[in-house]
């Protein structure tokens, strides 16, 4: 079986199930390069689909025979926030609340960017800079319901999920209910 999506790591017309991973002494390059195809920034610029770029990243793990760490809603928050032109405390409130809503068993089966852009946007509806649930969307690459569902999730705890320094514009009890 042959997978055009990875004919570039040995060339046209080669499958990556003939790849010797005893050649390929630098694995952790191998690893990095397809954590990165697997962002959806690529998948969107190579018309490749998601699953179809995950199975070929199972495919290269276990060939190399190794594995990687499953990626956390801070990986995003980061990159998400500069995108965004937020304040420093909103993007440390936006990870404390992702990682709290995580750790409360919150958002169950969700996916790590759907979470971060969920905190993102409970924190800036909570600070002076405001950011709209479509603003945060089209940065994480995620449509405004999805962003609607996980905050709904989370909304309830909202208390329990801001950190304790946190400076308030907006209180708790008047952040968006959806």
């Amino acid at each position: 079986m042959t997978f055009n999506t990875v004919r570039f790591l040995k060339g046209p017309n080669k499958s990556f199930e003939n790849v010797n991973p005893a050649k390929h002494k630098n694995k952790d390059r191998w690893i990095d390069l397809f954590k990165l195809l697997l962002s959806l920034e690529i998948c969107a610029v190579s018309r490749i689909s998601k699953k179809e770029i995950g199975r070929c990243f199972k495919l290269i793990l276990k060939a190399l025979e190794t594995s990687v760490d499953l990626i956390t809603t801070g990986d995003f928050m980061s990159r998400f926030c500069s995108n965004l032109c937020l304040p420093k405390q909103v993007q440390m409130a936006a990870t404390h609340i992702a990682r709290k809503a995580v750790e409360l068993d919150l958002v169950p089966g969700r996916s790590p960017i759907s979470v971060a852009a969920a905190a993102i946007y409970m924190a800036s509806q909570a600070s002076a800079e405001k950011r709209t649930q479509k603003e945060i969307g089209d940065i994480a690459g995620v449509a405004d319901v999805t962003i609607r569902q996980s905050y709904r999730l989370i909304y309830p705890r909202a208390p329990d999920l801001f950190p304790t320094d946190f400076k308030f514009d907006t209180p708790v009890d008047k952040l968006p209910q959806l």
